[in-house]
């Protein structure tokens, strides 16, 4: 892409809207508080859900390549 060029759209890749798209689904009344950081949230909702990668991603409004990333990060720090 060329310096002059306008971002569009189309030159983001296909998961770019995920953790969009997952958040307006979020239902309302969950048990997660919205001010615990990712680094904490992922981890404790995957222990909770077994393991459950879209289950996790759906309760905490993010990406299935979000908790994926975490759960990578978290690997990578123990």
């Amino acid at each position: 892409m060329a310096d002059e060029e306008i971002l569009e759209e189309w030159h983001l890749p296909d998961d770019f809207f995920d953790d969009l798209d997952a958040m307006e689904n979020m239902p309302l009344n969950l048990n997660v508080e919205k001010e615990e950081p990712l680094e904490k949230l992922i981890p404790r909702l995957l222990n909770e859900f077994k393991g459950n990668v879209s289950q996790t991603a759906k309760t905490a409004g993010v990406s299935r390549n979000t908790v994926y990333k975490y759960a990578k990060m978290k690997e990578e720090r123990d």
